[in-house]
């Protein structure tokens, strides 16, 4: 026996021989360090203020959600080692180390994204995010990301990634060989036999696979699992996993695609003008606050108007949310822009509606035209013309964020095309954009104090810029002698998160700081809505409807997801609010003054008095007994599972 042979017994002797010492150097040198960084961005995941949670560094519930990552390393260096062992030609050990270097970019890249989306969207990765690829590579997608960094950290990781693929053989100028693919050294020799082998790291592979996939026992399983492991679990489970019982498969007939508007007795053709205000929840608004002094004129307006207390949004992102006010459906829950598509809308539109009543019919925005296909979608609610960013002079008015311009750009060109109609009905919709991240106020705007923190005191300015939008159209209207005649629908499209339940922006910001919007009507005097107000609990997918109601219209050929706000207590479905990012949150309000709250296992359930307790600050999950959580639960679910086949109908049905 030579003195490169161990003569060591026992298990981790054995285990031990498996490999020269270079190759068990070179394999850990790569592969612990990588798990150390993932380790320390997990941590920070599970212990950060994002996530409203006690743990705390070096408690139980801490080990309990690091351990999948530890048990997923341990897996991963068993396999190699048991690679390394079995492969002895030298063209295969060489091909065997790319391979090896491949999935440890890839696995480095992964813990980047997963740090870096969770950076970003206060939500981390599941087998669904990956359909945000399509949109990433949008010019003006990057430039919220690179806006939202505001740093060069991701260039500076994917090099650093580069250069790690050589820390191995830099850092080991002990064991020999250096590198994996060289020949171990003379005279060496596996103690093991290839079955052995195979036994032997398979056993450890397997069981700590297992182990990494088990539940940590704090209800945030799908959140601090690693994500190899969750990522794989989750693909697997969506496809095997049955239908949620209750779930009926939607048919063509549940699909309000044929619709149609028939007058009646009540019928009067107002015109009827949306005004859609970015990031606008109605914490942030005088309605919301009363001692809060950014919208006094909505304030003001709401007073003789029709005002829903307790509105909120289909989806908390902006074309999501068009969809649901436009169409009166719930929109789908996926991040692909699927609305964008034929078929992607599964529903006749509010806009189109109205064309078939001779109504012109447009649609305003200071954002550009090529963000998430914004263009296709309104098109596809039946706006026969749509002004982007791109359709306006510019000169002499401010850039405001990476989207577009300050909204004063559209006003006088709105104003125009309303007068140019001359007596015609129209219906046309406005799409602000100044208080959407980076809240950046155009030149001029002299800054006000609202709160301490400069970030949200500089969103506050721009909900406060917005109000005065809002009022700027609607003395444009009374000088063009259309008041009158005009049913103005003022809302939020979402809110906006700054850490009040832990989580930032809007897309899954769930709470109601994230939901709950704005919702005022100010429609002429012979609607009899003037003053009136309506404390239920209701949704903007219900605009459709409470237009068509107002002009006196009856809608026939079809339903639609929610009654006319006039007339709450005639929606039967559940007011439901899913996330942006798929399968990460929804909120369901089962009853007029409780919220329910499912994170499909990233965090635990949550359960609301909203009525009470409308900030959501006492959960009352625990209250519930196991059978009313599993109630709620499954019905979150066949929600979900219905929401998707409808949508998933509507498109085959348009490719047809």
């Amino acid at each position: 026996m030579t003195d490169t042979q161990p003569t060591r017994t026992g298990l981790r002797a054995r285990f031990a021989s498996l490999l020269p010492p270079g190759h068990w150097a070179y394999i850990l040198l790569q592969l612990v360090p990588l798990a150390i960084v993932d380790l320390l961005c997990t941590s920070m995941r599970i212990t950060s203020a994002t996530e409203d949670s006690d743990t705390r560094v070096g408690s139980w519930s801490w080990i309990a959600q690091l351990s999948s990552t530890v048990f997923f390393y341990l897996a991963l260096i068993a396999f190699w080692v048991g690679v390394f062992a079995l492969v002895r030609r030298r063209a295969s050990r060489r091909i065997a180390v790319i391979v090896f270097h491949l999935v440890f970019t890839a696995l480095a890249l992964l813990v980047v994204l997963t740090q870096i989306y969770f950076i970003l969207l206060d939500v981390t990765l599941n087998s669904e995010s990956f359909e945000l690829v399509k949109l990433i590579f949008q010019v003006n997608m990057l430039k919220i990301i690179q806006a939202e960094l505001q740093s060069f950290l991701p260039v500076l990781a994917v090099v650093f990634i580069i250069l790690a693929n050589f820390f191995a053989v830099i850092v080991n100028r002990r064991w020999k060989p250096r590198r994996l693919r060289d020949d171990p050294p003379t005279g060496w020799r596996r103690a093991q036999s290839g079955p052995a082998v195979v036994a032997s790291t398979s056993l450890v592979v397997i069981a700590s696979l297992v182990v990494s996939a088990l539940p940590n026992g704090q209800g945030t399983t799908n959140f601090s699992r690693n994500r190899v492991v969750s990522i794989t679990m989750d693909s697997v489970t969506k496809r095997l996993d049955d239908k949620p019982d209750g779930f009926t498969a939607p048919t063509r007939a549940d699909l309000p695609l044929d619709t149609r508007l028939v007058p009646t007795s009540r019928t009067k053709k107002y015109n009827v003008v949306q005004i859609v205000l970015e990031s606008q929840g109605i914490q942030a608004t005088s309605l919301g606050v009363p001692g809060l002094p950014t919208t006094p004129y909505l304030a003001s307006l709401a007073k003789e108007s029709l005002v829903a207390n307790r509105a909120y949004t289909g989806m908390p992102h902006t074309t999501k949310s068009l969809v649901a006010s436009n169409c009166g459906v719930a929109p789908p829950l996926d991040t692909s822009n699927s609305e964008a598509e034929p078929g992607g809308l599964a529903a006749k539109c509010l806009p189109t509606l109205l064309k078939e009543q001779g109504y012109a019919t447009s649609f305003f925005q200071t954002a550009t035209k090529n963000f998430e296909n914004r263009e296709k979608v309104v098109k596809g609610f039946g706006y026969d013309q749509f002004f982007p960013l791109e359709a306006f002079d510019k000169k002499g008015f401010s850039e405001t964020n990476t989207l577009g311009y300050e909204d004063d750009l559209m006003l006088q060109p709105s104003l125009d095309w309303a007068a140019e109609q001359d007596g015609k009905p129209f219906a046309m919709e406005y799409m602000t954009l100044t208080a959407h991240s980076e809240y950046v106020l155009p030149e001029g705007w002299k800054m006000r104090h609202y709160v301490d923190d400069e970030t949200h005191n500089h969103y506050l300015n721009a909900v406060a810029y917005q109000d005065q939008f809002v009022e700027q159209v609607i003395d444009g209207f009374k000088k063009l002698g259309l008041y009158d005649d005009t049913i103005f629908v003022i809302m939020g499209d979402h809110g906006e998160g700054f850490r009040e339940h832990g989580r930032r922006l809007h897309n899954d910001t769930i709470w109601n700081e994230g939901i709950q919007i704005p919702y005022v009507i100010h429609a002429p005097e012979a609607t009899g809505t003037q003053g009136k107000t309506v404390d239920a609990p209701v949704q903007n997918t219900a605009t459709l409807q409470t237009v068509a109601d107002l002009l006196g219209f009856d809608i026939v050929g079809g339903e639609y997801h929610a009654s006319s706000i006039l007339s709450p207590k005639d929606n039967e479905r559940p007011l439901m609010t899913g996330c942006w990012d798929i399968d990460q949150c929804v909120a369901y309000f089962p009853d007029d003054r409780h919220k329910y709250i499912y994170f499909f296992g990233y965090k635990k359930p949550q359960y609301y008095d909203v009525v009470a307790d409308p900030l959501e600050k006492k959960d009352l999950f625990e209250t519930l007994s196991d059978a009313e959580a599993e109630r709620l639960k499954q019905e979150v679910l066949v929600w979900q599972e219905e929401v998707n086949a409808t949508h998933e109908l509507s498109r085959r049905l348009a490719d047809r």
